[in-house]
């Protein structure tokens, strides 16, 4: 009968724990949502200014941040078998090209 009552308990206990978090985790995407929503709001002198934390971990003014730049000379473009401005976009990461209008067959 003890082990039976335990078993209730610690179940409970696990139950009322991640319930508990799933609910911190609502409230969180919650002030997420908004916190961004209020940013679509901003002027655009007020979103440069806004400081970021990126890599570095150090907060710094969105317009100093770091940015991905791709290079690529015209030999290794050949080498590489890239003959068109769509070639070579479709070669760099995160970048996918579609050669139709959205919702268009």
């Amino acid at each position: 009968m003890l082990t039976v009552s335990r078993q209730i308990i610690c179940t409970l206990l696990v139950f009322c724990f991640v319930s508990g978090f799933s609910q911190a985790r609502a409230n969180q995407k919650a002030r997420d949502l908004a916190d961004f929503e209020a940013l679509l709001t901003l002027p655009l002198e007020e979103l440069a200014a806004l400081k970021v934390t990126v890599s570095s971990l150090e907060p710094e003014s969105i317009v100093e941040t770091p940015a991905i730049i791709s290079r690529y000379e015209a030999r290794k473009m050949a080498s590489l078998g890239l003959r068109t401005l769509q070639d070579m976009l479709a070669f760099i990461p995160g970048i996918t090209v579609q050669d139709h209008l959205f919702g268009q067959p």
